[in-house]
């Protein structure tokens, strides 16, 4: 069985024909002969650049600059001797700040590329063999990596096979396979092609594998090499190369991970009041070295840095290019899958439509964060599949899948070597296994100090003496202080160690210090301290001793030179502090009203009154601790001793027994916002300040305006809307007040009178008033201030016509004597003054006339007379400009102006006194040409025809020309009214005729009545006879004088 054999490894050089032997079992192994290598066998060759070099003994650390930053820089230095190579361990961990830190100094020689061990040996080193250790296979897992290979197979256990066999592998495969009874049990079997044919080999039974491909030997023996060498993974080996000649000094520096140094301080108090401070610094040695005779240097800085991964290997993923399979051209496309498969890195956008799929969930993230988002696909090959992942933030992919397990435990092995064919970690693979050591690993300290510590510990170390000055003037260091110990120092490994740094005389005041916020009713014993040394001291825990006698303890932070600082130990019992606060706002306000919001600036104050007991027979300094607040100021900033960044310190002698009260104020500036509250009896702004404001906006109209009617129901007035804004203000407190009162003005609005504008805001016009204490029961009085203000340029303000039900509207004017004749809609504006128009088509008047063919044409003034009413209701007369629009073409009675193409305005001046009306007419003419013939004329109004017959405005043949024809024509006139009296009496006969016929025709000829009816039909006949006879001559008159008058008309032409 494979479970109970016993695998030996032999492994040996020689020629080509010479090979690896696997031996299956102990009790059949065979001696193998040591042949020489190919190395071996080669010609003696010049050495090369290349060459190894011998090792030397390691450089020792030689000096440590400590820093308070989690890391510390390290100088090793040393003699060497010609060629020589230096070997160094680093943790993992500290590859990265060795890669981006090292410096190297050889002082007569050269210095060879350096070479460290990758990132992850065992991993993705195996991988790259011909023969794939990482899993740890089994033997027949081995050999079924080496399918296609030649090998000689020595049997144990014959069988009917022959003792030995050479062959090509073809693979590994599993079978159940038992005895008659029993049941059955997995078998492996090699398959293996000899010249004769395949055979089917028992794994169990196989003593020996001889490989026959020398490369194939090489390639294990490498990989068993490197699972020797990395048993630890946690220390990577550097290896550092110098050439020269003759023995000379270098030097190794660099930054690694590091426990900070730490301070300790104490302080000694004598009788006499003296001082005295000492410090101790804290160091470990955390390494795996001993210090040996180490100069130490302590520094206190906090240097600025960045990270970067330098250690990781990183493979750029570039894109597949497709050949050109077609002769004619295809649309481009940009980007796509990086590699083949599912698997690929999609470098086109996630936009695109094929992968705004919803079965691919999207994540934020990516690579270190440099891709934002992510996807997943179909991951590895296999039955059951699996997804690939980009995960967020820390280049983590991540992959799930598995395959299927057959009988044949060896197919999914098969399948794994072909995931692998490549022999190379796919960058898949490779963060993959990042994202799973970053996770396992313990965290590092802050990497970003890294770049800066190497800097500076250069600078300390004096590996270049000459950047000294310039590191110091240029403020490298970040004002740091910097201990160098004395004697060099001796440190075993894991072992820490205190060095005294300083003891001086420290120049000090013992005070009692109070913060309620740490202790509400008794101060702490302290004293304030100053920096007795000339660098700045770290923060750190600090003892006290007075007369030999511990008191108490206390902390500092970060201290520079000549700096003072507090210190607290105790708490001092014998004093008592109690603290009441008062608030009120100031008597000075500032009040202005913009957009119906009422604003009030003031400043709240705020006084805190601390009552101080000192119960102690001795007098103390008492030094009080106040919270600044934001927005709140100092009334008397001189009262504070100090200001630090969160607090006041203010510093109260007291005596002993007395009893101390000290007050800080404090104003913090506010400017409260109201809103309008209605009241029972006014409408303003109610505050809890102790203020009633309230304002009243009224037109106040200008004496002057114009007024312009732009059609019947609707008239312009343009003026300045000049309006009084008063303020009214009421104090309802018992504290007489002063308000500066601020009237904001809009940019197109002007002040009328003396106030005058801030010099920094030109539209802000400010007031003091006075405002009196409230007295016990009496009812204040509002403190009232009016501004007028008007627009700067003239405003068009539209009325629209105002139906009136009763009499004109109520007024403290008496009403005019004609108020009863006001008409029942008209424009009413709150201006003061009331409007009606009225227009009248007055008759029109002929301004010049001629003949031609017939046609009398004429100009004539076409005449609109306008009447405005004005009623002045102000208490004041009033001067009205009222407008007068002159159509284009039109002109004002009287006048000779004709307005053109724009038209024009004439404006009239109406002076209306207080109350009273004023009429004020207009008449516009418009000339226009006019064509009538004589029927036309005849047919007009008989004065308007007079006018034209009488009028001087035509020439005296035109007059006559225009007589005879309207004569001719009157007379065709008369004509044809008696022909239709005429016709109308012969049809009045006609009719009668045939009634008293129809009649006649049923009567007997004996009676009466037939005789009446006979004689009057003998009239009648007589009488239409003579009619018909006198419109057969009226008809041949009529044509006559039609034909008398066309002709006159038609050669008519007079001017």
């Amino acid at each position: 069985m494979l479970k109970k054999t016993v695998v030996t490894l032999a492994i040996t050089a020689g020629a080509v024909s010479t090979g690896m032997y696997w031996l299956g079992n102990p009790s059949h192994a065979e001696p193998q002969k040591q042949l020489a290598s190919n190395s071996e066998a080669r010609e003696p060759r010049e050495p090369r650049q290349d060459d190894p070099l011998k090792a030397t003994a390691k450089l020792p650390i030689t000096q440590v600059v400590m820093f308070n930053s989690g890391v510390g820089y390290f100088q090793r230095s040393g003699p060497v001797d010609g060629d020589a190579r230096v070997e160094l361990l680093f943790p993992a961990s500290g590859i990265n700040d060795m890669i981006k830190t090292l410096v190297i100094s050889d002082s007569k020689g050269k210095i060879t590329p350096l070479r460290y061990d990758s990132q992850e040996p065992i991993e993705k080193t195996l991988k790259s063999f011909g023969i794939d250790l990482s899993g740890n296979p089994s033997y027949g897992q081995l050999i079924n990596q080496i399918r296609g290979e030649k090998v000689e197979v020595t049997m144990g256990n014959t069988g009917n096979l022959p003792a030995t066999m050479q062959g090509t592998i073809m693979g590994m495969e599993s079978q159940m396979r038992g005895e008659p009874g029993k049941p059955a049990t997995e078998k492996e079997f090699l398959n293996l092609l000899c010249s004769e044919g395949l055979r089917n080999i028992p794994l169990a039974d196989i003593q020996r594998v001889r490989f026959l491909n020398p490369v194939l030997e090489s390639e294990l023996k490498r990989a068993l090499e490197v699972v020797s060498i990395g048993h630890d993974s946690q220390k990577k080996t550097v290896r550092l190369g110098f050439r020269g000649e003759g023995k000379r000094d270098v030097k190794v520096s660099y930054v690694a991970e590091h426990p900070i140094w730490k301070t300790s301080y104490r302080i000694r108090l004598d009788k006499n009041g003296k001082a005295k401070m000492e410090s101790w610094a804290t160091v470990d040695n955390t390494s795996d070295e001993d210090w040996q005779d180490v100069k130490l240097v302590l520094v206190s800085s906090r240097p600025i840095s960045y990270q970067m991964d330098m250690y990781a290997p990183l493979n750029i993923p570039r894109p597949i290019v497709e050949p050109e399979l077609f002769a004619s051209l295809r649309p481009p496309t940009y980007g796509g899958p990086i590699a083949s498969g599912g698997n690929g890195i999609f470098t086109q956008p996630l936009t695109n439509p094929i992968y705004a799929n919803n079965s691919i969930p999207l994540q934020n993230g990516g690579i270190g964060g440099g891709i934002n988002g992510g996807f997943q696909g179909p991951g590895n090959p296999g039955g059951q599949g699996g997804q690939l992942g980009f995960g967020g933030g820390q280049m983590g992919f991540g992959t799930q899948g598995g395959f299927n397990l057959p009988a044949n435990k060896y197919q999914n092995f098969a399948n794994n070597e072909q995931a692998a064919a490549n022999g190379k970690l796919s960058y898949q693979e490779f963060a993959n296994r990042r994202l799973q050591d970053n996770n396992n690993k313990a965290a590092k300290p802050n990497q970003a100090e890294v770049q800066q510590a190497a800097q500076v510990g250069s600078i300390i170390s004096d590996v270049d003496p000459k950047l000294i000055e310039a590191a110091l003037a240029s403020s490298e260091l970040g004002n740091p202080s910097r201990f160098v110990v004395e004697e060099k120092i001796r440190l075993p490994r894991q072992q820490s160690a205190m060095i005294p740094l300083f003891d001086l005389p420290l120049e000090s005041e013992q005070v009692s210090i109070y913060n309620p916020r740490v202790q509400a009713k008794h101060p702490l014993n302290g004293l304030r301290i100053k920096n007795p040394t000339k660098q700045s001291l770290m923060q750190g825990p600090i003892s006290i001793v007075s007369d030999d006698q511990y008191v108490g303890e206390s902390r500092i932070q970060d201290l520079q030179p000549g700096e003072q600082r507090f210190v607290s130990y105790a708490v001092d019992v014998g004093v008592e502090i109690k603290p009441y606060d008062t608030v009120s706002p100031s008597p000075t306000m500032t009040v202005s009203v913009n957009n119906n919001q009422l604003s009030v600036g003031y400043r709240l104050r705020s006084t805190r009154t601390y009552a101080i007991k000192n119960n102690t027979p001795e007098d103390r300094v008492i030094i009080i601790e106040q919270a600044l607040r934001t927005g709140w100021q100092l009334v008397d900033e001189k009262s504070a001793l100090e200001t630090t960044r969160d607090l006041y310190r203010f510093k109260v002698p007291v005596k002993s027994g007395e009893l101390v009260k000290y007050e800080v104020k404090e104003e913090l500036p506010r400017i409260d916002p109201f809103a309008i509250t209605k009241h029972t009896n006014w409408n303003g702004f109610a505050t809890t300040l102790g203020l009633d404001v309230w304002t009243t906006n009224e037109r106040d109209p200008e004496e002057k305006f114009s007024v312009r009617v732009d059609n019947p129901n609707l008239i312009v007035v343009t003026h300045k809307d000049r309006r009084k804004v008063t303020y009214n203000i009421v104090n309802r407190s018992d504290v007489e007040r002063t308000i500066d009162l601020e009237h904001f003005l809009p940019a197109d609005r002007q002040i009328i009178g003396e106030m005058k504008p801030d010099p920094q805001n030109k539209l802000k016009f400010t007031t003091k008033l006075v405002l009196p204490a409230l007295k016990k029961d009496v009812e204040p009085k509002p403190v009232t201030f009016t501004v007028v203000e008007e627009n700067r340029d003239t405003i068009h303000e539209p009325f629209s016509l105002v139906g009136i039900t009763q009499r004109g509207p109520v007024s403290a004017v008496p009403a005019p004597a004609s108020v009863e004749d006001l008409p029942p809609a008209r424009f009413i504006t709150p201006l003061g003054i009331e409007v009606w128009h009225r227009t009248e088509v007055l008759p029109e008047t002929l301004v010049s006339g001629k003949f031609s063919k017939g046609l009398f044409d004429a100009s004539i003034h076409d005449r609109l007379k306008h009447v405005y009413t004005i009623r002045n209701t102000a208490a004041a007369a009033r001067t009205i400009m009222v407008e007068q629009i002159i159509p284009a073409g039109s002109s004002l009675a009287g006048t000779t102006q004709v307005a053109g193409q724009g038209g024009a305005r004439k404006e009239y001046v109406v002076a209306v006194d207080a109350g009273k009306i004023q009429v004020q007419d207009s008449i516009v003419e418009t000339k226009v040409k006019r064509s009538w013939t004589f029927e036309q004329l005849l047919a007009m109004p008989e004065e308007t025809l007079k006018s034209y017959t009488k009028s001087d405005k035509l020439a005296k043949n035109v007059q006559e020309a225009l007589e005879k024809g309207l004569g001719m024509l009157t007379a065709l006139r008369t004509l044809e009214a008696s022909l239709k009296e005429q016709a109308a009496a012969i049809k009045s006969i006609t009719e009668e005729q045939k009634r008293v016929t129809e009649a006649f025709e049923k009567l007997p000829n004996s009676t009466p009545l037939y005789k009446r009816y006979l004689e009057k039909l003998e009239k009648l006949e007589t009488s239409l006879e003579k009619s018909q006879s006198s419109v057969k001559e009226m008809e041949e008159s009529q044509k006559k004088q039609k034909a008398e008058y066309e002709a006159y008309v038609k050669k008519l032409t007079a001017e």
